[in-house]
């Protein structure tokens, strides 16, 4: 079997898997949720409130926040700006400024935690009392005092509030699938430069010309890596606009005034900076020090976008182990994609007198490296799960915790493919068959593996249980 023939058909189930997302119906899934409000859903009160309090399951951006009060006629009562309630980062408050007369009102909330994905719901509640009996009653206006006329029906929001989440459609679920392989082979390719290659080949001919390949790879995947990112900006736009009514926020306002935006800038800058890197990495050394530097800021972008920055607990925790999860996933499987359609081609291609040689130093470079960041993979995957499950009954009994034992499977297969390169093929290598028998079984290692960065695409947009 050729390495031409060994190229195309290993990618026909990845593009396949791709395609087969790009196709599926689209997904509901729920992300920031009220869990609690002041009033609380259909509470009866015997005096107007004059603060309405609204706490989310996420940290929630302010500036893609919006809290409507409407009478029973469908009148927009007056309200101040929104504000983060000082006391809780999970909550938001906005002040009643129009004197609330007696009758049912509805509040109509819109929101989106970091990872930008939007969710709205409304609930209602009863004033039994008027504006004027409240003044005759002594209450200021400022306290933001609620009193309740009986115990009746104060259940939590949660229970009766009306919910609805903004669907996650085919070309967000392949939008997120591109940023991910874009991501692993750019740090990929950076930690086969320095952690394979000039371990591997050190004053080999062959190995300056990998490495111009390689960094020619890396450029490519960090320019799409930014095309990608422009992408996702508008997406993000059209997905949180929808509905909205005539208020609306721009690209720059997202950019500018949230959290997310502030995720997307960091993004999109250090893949412009990185593709410039690897460019001067064709030509000087100095360049991979610029492309390091932006592949390792590129592996914490994912958690400042993501739920690991809206965690409600252990933030800091949080986005340290995502961007450790990331690095080493990308350390392993983003090397792996350079070993065997870069590096191991390259010298084939060369066909010096030793070539089956310099391969399993190729190989043997990397194995030790692709176990080290398989085990940080295993180690931040456990921890995340920790942080996000919340229970281990949340494994089978949630949307979340099914889709992350698939992933799992997957991954075993990823992980049980290397570790039949490692102990049966490698110790082989040093001909031809043994090369040739390497790359089938590093073929069906990537494929599991781009099955694995479908599944993380979807899981990603998912609800965790311990909201």
């Amino acid at each position: 079997m050729s390495i031409r023939r060994i190229n195309g058909w290993w990618l026909r189930p990845i593009v396949a898997a791709l395609v087969g997302l790009m196709f599926t119906p689209v997904i509901v899934l729920a992300h920031s949720k009220l869990k609690r409000s002041e009033p609380s859903a259909n509470q009866r009160l015997a005096v107007p409130p004059v603060m309405l309090r609204l706490w989310f399951s996420e940290a929630p951006e302010l500036a893609m926040t919006t809290i409507t009060l409407t009478d029973s006629a469908g009148q927009v009562m007056g309200t101040e700006a929104i504000e983060r309630d000082e006391t809780d980062k999970l909550a938001v408050r906005v002040r009643v400024v129009q004197a609330l007369k007696s009758g049912r009102y509805t509040v109509s909330w819109r929101t989106a935690a970091t990872d930008g994905h939007p969710t709205s719901g409304s609930f209602s509640f009863t004033v039994l009392a008027s504006a004027a009996q409240t003044e005759s009653a002594g209450v200021s206006s400022s306290s933001g005092a609620v009193k309740v006329e009986k115990a009746g029906d104060t259940r939590s929001s949660m229970v009766v509030h009306r919910e609805t989440d903004s669907p996650l459609g085919m070309a967000d679920i392949g939008v997120r699938v591109i940023r991910f392989v874009c991501l692993f082979v750019v740090i990929g390719t950076v930690v086969f430069q320095f952690a394979v290659l000039r371990r591997a080949l050190p004053g080999v001919g062959v190995a300056g010309v990998i490495a111009r390949r390689v960094a020619t790879v890396g450029a490519f995947a960090s320019l799409l890596l930014s095309l990608v990112a422009i992408a996702r900006l508008i997406l993000q736009a059209q997905i949180f606009n929808a509905n909205r009514g005539t208020i609306s926020l721009s690209l720059g306002q997202i950019v500018g005034t949230t959290r997310w935006g502030t995720g997307w800038l960091i993004e999109m800058s250090a893949a412009v900076v990185a593709s410039l890197g690897f460019l001067v990495a064709r030509k000087t050394k100095q360049g991979w020090v610029i492309a390091a530097a932006m592949a390792t800021v590129l592996s914490i972008t994912p958690a400042l976008g993501g739920h690991a920055a809206a965690s409600a607990r252990f933030t800091s925790l949080a986005i340290i182990t995502d961007a450790l999860h990331v690095f080493g996933a990308s350390g392993w499987l983003g090397s792996l994609f350079i070993l065997v359609l870069v590096a191991i081609p390259s010298v084939m291609m060369a066909a010096t007198e030793d070539h089956w040689r310099q391969i399993a130093s190729l190989v043997n470079a990397f194995s030790p490296s692709a176990l080290l960041f398989a085990g940080l993979v295993v180690i931040t995957g456990a921890i995340s799960a920790w942080l996000h499950l919340g229970s281990v009954r949340a494994l089978w009994t949630s949307d979340y915790g099914r889709v992350l034992l698939l992933k799992v499977a997957v991954l075993s297969t990823v992980a049980g493919t290397g570790a039949y390169n490692w102990r049966r093929v490698r110790p082989s290598l040093g001909t031809e068959a043994a090369t040739r028998r390497l790359q089938r079984s590093a073929a069906v290692e990537l494929i599991a593996g781009a099955f694995v960065v479908c599944i993380t695409a979807v899981l990603v947009a998912m609800e965790p249980p311990v909201q």
